[in-house]
């Protein structure tokens, strides 16, 4: 009996033990013990809705007045300071600009370490001479010297782009300065050369020597550097963007352009130039370049046309002795690799055997030229050339501050012969409709057999494509694709070496969505590709640059190594399209 009564009333002892304990944690001891975590989610269970947003603002309230108060304790901190207000200021902006300048230098140190063998050889042999003036560049240069742009990449434009917003004071001021002492027009001083590690009076590899006689007129006429300098301090009605959205165009000056001044023992001056402007083949080439590179055989300079719709880049004419004309480009933001894709460009051709591209010398000319010739164009156009080349931070510290033969800032540009009878590809008989439906192989398309002339034109076309898969070329369209009445001439290579990946939508690339669309040859390239596989394109093109000054400081090898990564690449397309168009015809 008392065993039952046990057992019927153990639930109901449970059910009081569990009353007492639920009613020890309602009181403020057990408040204490559960700790503030417990309570504050049980608190913030029975909130209204939004306090966490309430409670965020008000911390985010709390923090912008506290900043704000700091900021205000500055101001007024700095209107107490008074007249020194203004130093300060402009003393915090120099040190800004002293540690760009020297991150930027930091940057070029880590990747000159990779110097080109030929500029090494250079310095061997000036210090083993032992000359004051090997001596002088031994313990004035180093490595690093030049900033290193990121080609192609967003985060370099967009430096640039910060760069170039704020020179836009600098362009109107102008700073003249005494072109004789070895400083630059328009803001680049020796001092400036100093900081890049480059001592004033350092030679520039390479140039010509010539006699001290000459010096006096190796620089430009002080009326057009004045007229150029008074040009930079016009006011503008709106600030020079010349971007896509917003581009004013200019068209070439009439007349020869700027005269250069007389200069003694030019190469050829009785005998006619090496260079011919109407031989295709490019014959006699290695005198040809000789005579565009030395800058003695050069009668006059003028800016060319620049039109958004045709060519929005700035670059020049240089005509020579003996009517021969060539085209002059120049490192500038947005188009850093200008003059350096055009030269790499030429090389790479020559290397491939294809002989397409006309020749291309690599030469320093006195910066104050460059300038004198654009004293012959409009205010705006002075301005526009300041700011985008003498003004840049990356096309600044490739100026040099003084050669043997001028005592001028002198800057590395390209000078590609100028072929004559060049039309647009657009309107020459061997513009193809359907190039390149005709050329993927597909049995659908037109048997092009037994149509040498229809055949010889996509050949032409397809080289073409073939060598800006190879170099990158990311800008060819009809506007710049050139002919000759027999063949293709390749121009405006200046948009190549900017990336890692062939041109975009090109129809020999494949992809993981698609494969090559492109797809016949002529033997004679597949030959020529084959046989340039592995590093052999990158070895013959880096022998034929070998001892070219003023190259690997600015540009990169590993711009020719992309290029032979993509010449590899190529040689897949090759092997999709011998197995997926067996039958199809080769050129």
């Amino acid at each position: 009996m008392g065993r039952r009564i046990r057992r019927a009333w153990r639930p109901v002892l449970m059910l009081l033990l569990l009353a007492v304990v639920a009613t020890f944690y309602a009181m403020p001891v057990g408040r204490v013990l559960r700790g503030p975590g417990r309570r504050a989610s049980q608190v913030r269970q029975h909130e209204p809705k939004g306090s966490d947003e309430k409670r965020t603002r008000d911390s985010h309230r709390v923090r912008h007045d506290t900043g704000r108060k700091a900021g205000e304790s500055e101001k007024i901190h700095a209107r107490d300071a008074g007249s020194d207000d203004h130093a300060t200021v402009k003393q915090r902006s120099e040190q800004a600009e002293s540690y760009r300048d020297r991150r930027e230098d930091g940057r070029g140190e880590e990747r000159e370490t990779a110097e080109s063998d030929s500029h090494k050889r250079w310095f061997a042999d000036r210090h083993a001479a032992g000359t004051e003036e090997g001596e002088a560049v031994e313990s004035g240069r180093h490595v690093g010297q030049f900033s290193q742009h990121e080609e192609g990449g967003e985060e370099g434009e967009a430096a640039e782009s910060d760069e170039a917003s704020s020179l836009s004071d600098n362009v109107r001021r102008g700073a003249a300065t005494d072109s004789s002492k070895g400083e630059r027009t328009g803001g680049i001083a020796s001092q400036q050369a100093h900081q890049q590690g480059e001592a004033p009076g350092t030679p520039c590899e390479g140039e010509i020597a010539w006699q001290n006689g000459d010096r006096e007129h190796a620089g430009a006429d002080e009326a057009s550097v004045q007229a150029y300098r008074d040009k930079l301090n016009v006011p503008l009605d709106e600030e020079i963007e010349q971007s896509s959205a917003k581009f004013t165009d200019f068209t070439a000056p009439d007349g020869p352009g700027w005269l250069l001044p007389a200069l003694k023992e030019h190469v050829s001056p009785n005998d006619a130039p090496p260079c011919d402007p109407t031989d295709v083949t490019f014959g006699n080439e290695e005198a040809c370049l000789a005579f565009l590179g030395d800058v003695r055989n050069w009668v006059a300079v003028k800016p060319l046309a620049s039109i958004l719709a045709k060519s929005r880049t700035i670059k020049y004419q240089v005509e020579l002795l003996g009517g021969v004309r060539a085209m002059l480009k120049v490192s500038q933001y947005k188009f850093l690799y200008e003059p350096y894709s055009e030269l790499f460009a030429f090389h790479v051709d020559r290397a491939l055997n294809f002989s397409r591209v006309p020749p291309v010398a690599w030469v320093a000319i006195p910066t104050v030229w460059l300038q004198s010739a654009s004293a012959r164009m409009p205010a705006m156009y002075c301005q526009w050339v300041q700011k985008f080349v003498f003004d840049q931070v990356s096309v600044r510290k490739t100026i040099r501050p003084r050669c043997p033969f001028a005592p001028a800032p002198t800057i590395y540009v390209s000078v590609q012969l100028w072929v004559a009878n060049v039309g647009s590809y657009a309107k020459s008989p061997l513009k193809v409709k359907h190039a390149k439906t005709l050329l993927s192989g597909s049995s659908s398309a037109r048997s092009i057999e037994g149509e040498p002339g229809v055949a010889y034109a996509l050949g032409e076309f397809s080289d073409l494509m073939v060598f800006d898969f190879i170099v990158g070329n990311n800008d060819r369209s009809d506007k710049n694709t050139f002919a000759l009445p027999g063949q293709l001439v390749w121009l405006d290579n200046g948009s190549s070496f900017y990336g890692t990946d062939p041109p975009k939508g090109h129809p020999m690339k494949i992809t993981s969505r698609h494969n090559a669309s492109m797809c016949i040859f002529r033997k004679a390239t597949l030959a020529a590709v084959r046989a340039s596989k592995g590093t052999r394109l990158l070895d013959a093109v880096n022998a034929r640059l070998a001892g070219t000054p003023g190259l690997w400081g600015f540009a990169r090898p590993s711009q020719l190594s992309r290029a032979q990564a993509r010449l590899n690449l190529l040689l897949k397309t090759f092997t999709y399209c011998a197995h997926a168009h067996p039958h199809a015809p080769s050129l």
